[in-house]
């Protein structure tokens, strides 16, 4: 009888390696990825194709943000919630086995390997959340755990399984190595997510600090550089013309630009409240500060049609209000 497994990816090295174990047991595999603003399941979705297995994706942009607001085992150095998302990712997963008929679920963690959610009793705590602990296998380090019931039923071999913990990554090397995956994977990927970014987590926290956090605003972090202005009120300025054709995909009023070709940034407004004229003036303000032109020079800043005129102001006037 071939059993199988539903496989997490995160699209880094240790998922596709717990994926090829896996394989080489025999197992029929799964692979399944998670995504939100903060992170993505592309790359999980090309080695998945690269391995010729199925692949499934699933949106948790709202669970995500909940769990931001409210971390219940608290967030890492930036604002990145990881035993709270580990243990959501893997409760997804256990709802899928029956439709999916997964007689186990299997991840690419490595016990050492982060300060946070992979310590071993992170892990146990995260297996626990799942509601399914005893069928959460580590083909990496199973060897080092206990035997979890697809190793004690025979369903899997646990002698060909791997006993990798610690940062270092000299095991890893000789798996991609053995198995050819040298050009398919990056070995000391971070698995993408956006929330262990200390910049990006400052964004987080001052959104949920001010009650902006929801998808639109989350889907603005990677873009430009943000402004606090006050507890009511934030702007955005982007750095590069890309960034403007990116902004304005998501924001689709309360937006200023420059009147000529590109000389300086475009402004997105992110307010709960209706613009005041005062708001508007700031933005226009922050627009000239980080034009190309020389100061004292009248600079004409559209707003939905209607010109502001302002002059060059220096940025560090703006340096407290950076994010």
């Amino acid at each position: 009888m071939k059993y199988n497994a539903l496989v997490l990816m995160s699209g880094g090295a240790d998922s596709l390696l717990a994926a090829r174990l896996l394989l080489e047991q025999d197992i029929n595999i799964t692979a399944i990825s998670f995504y939100s603003p903060f992170f993505s399941s592309d790359e999980a979705e090309r080695l998945a194709g690269f391995l010729s297995i199925p692949f499934l994706s699933m949106d948790l942009t709202n669970e995500m943000i909940e769990i931001i607001k409210n971390p219940r085992y608290g967030l890492g150095s930036g604002a990145n919630p990881c035993i709270d998302c580990h243990g959501l990712m893997l409760r997804k997963s256990v709802f899928l086995m029956k439709e999916l008929n997964a007689h186990f679920i299997a991840t690419g963690e490595v016990v050492g390997q982060r300060p946070m959610s992979q310590q071993k009793n992170s892990l146990n705590l995260i297996a626990k959340m799942s509601g399914a602990k005893e069928l959460v296998l580590r083909p990496l380090f199973a060897k080092i755990m206990k035997p979890t019931l697809p190793e004690l039923k025979g369903w899997i071999d646990r002698s060909k399984l791997e006993r990798i913990s610690g940062r270092g990554r000299k095991r890893q090397v000789e798996l991609i190595e053995k198995f050819g995956y040298q050009n398919e994977t990056a070995l000391y990927s971070s698995g993408g997510c956006l929330l262990t970014d200390k910049t990006i987590g400052r964004r987080v926290k001052d959104l949920v600090k001010h009650d902006q956090l929801n998808e639109r605003n989350a889907k603005l972090l990677t873009i430009g550089r943000h402004f606090r202005i006050s507890e009511r009120l934030k702007i955005i300025l982007t750095r590069r013309e890309d960034e403007d054709a990116m902004i304005k995909k998501i924001i689709t009023e309360n937006s200023l630009e420059p009147t000529d070709d590109y000389s300086g940034p475009t402004a997105a407004i992110i307010t709960e409240d209706i613009l005041s004229e005062e708001d508007v003036n700031i933005a226009a303000n922050l627009i000239a500060s980080y034009t190309k032109y020389e100061n004292d020079t009248e600079i004409l800043i559209d707003f939905n049609g209607k010109i502001i005129r302002t002059k060059k102001i220096p940025k560090k006037n703006f340096s407290r209000w950076l994010i």
